[in-house]
């Protein structure tokens, strides 16, 4: 059942989100190369709420945005307001982060915008409960 779940997860929205933000950063770093991580976030959130506008999700997601440190924290990020990431089994939660974390590490972007300081999938899973 495992198999199956990260093969759902990596074509579905967990993938799909990870892939979103590669491309999207990787755009915004090309158009705004002396721009910081942070300064980019709140850009590729505010793009990607216009298409389906929730003024309370938004403004939760964008008050959230603020803190993270990489795009790990905000794929999950935009999961959790998306897709109800929190709701899922503590086994299929662990998958989801392997997945994100695999579709990230498949780009170009170094490690310590991908992940910031850690790649520890504890650190982000105790970041995205908190």
């Amino acid at each position: 059942m495992g198999r199956v779940f990260k093969l759902m997860a990596r074509f579905g929205a967990p993938g799909g989100t990870a892939r979103w933000v590669i491309r999207w950063y990787s755009t915004l770093q090309l158009s705004l190369p002396n721009e910081p991580m942070h300064a980019l976030l709140e850009p590729m959130v505010r793009a990607r709420t216009r298409v389906l506008p929730n003024a309370k999700r938004d403004t939760i997601l964008l008050d959230r945005v603020r803190s993270v440190n990489s795009l790990m924290e905000l794929t999950l990020e935009l999961l959790r307001s998306e897709s109800g990431l929190l709701d899922l089994e503590p086994k299929h939660f662990c998958d989801v982060l392997e997945v994100v974390a695999e579709e990230l590490r498949k780009s170009q972007i170094p490690k310590s915008v991908l992940f910031g300081e850690r790649e520890d999938m504890q650190y982000f899973t105790k970041r995205i409960h908190s």
